[in-house]
């Protein structure tokens, strides 16, 4: 596995709102949301995979929670998606 070179951390609390960047959040639930589909999961099969809840994938997924960059990896994993790839589609 290559060296990862990135630390993301999505914060949905209002007092990170020097950090917060609410269109780069919903970018990224929306690319886990899509690298589910394409993987041909459905929200249950993910949660299980990841040993979490359903109810987890779908706040995950609408950006109501947020995610550090070891959950992302985690996340992008049970995928199949390399996490450096997706972070680095948000910039484009």
């Amino acid at each position: 596995m290559d060296t990862i070179l990135f630390s993301v951390k999505i914060y949905s609390h209002s007092s990170h709102k020097g950090f917060y960047d609410a269109s780069k959040a919903q970018a990224l639930a929306e690319k886990l949301k899509q690298a589910r589909k394409a993987a041909g999961l459905s929200q249950v099969e993910l949660a299980q995979k990841l040993g979490r809840s359903q109810s987890y994938v779908n706040k995950v997924e609408n950006g109501h929670i947020s995610i550090d960059v070891i959950e992302l990896i985690t996340y992008c994993s049970a995928l199949g998606v390399d996490p450096a790839k997706l972070v680095k589609s948000l910039s484009g």
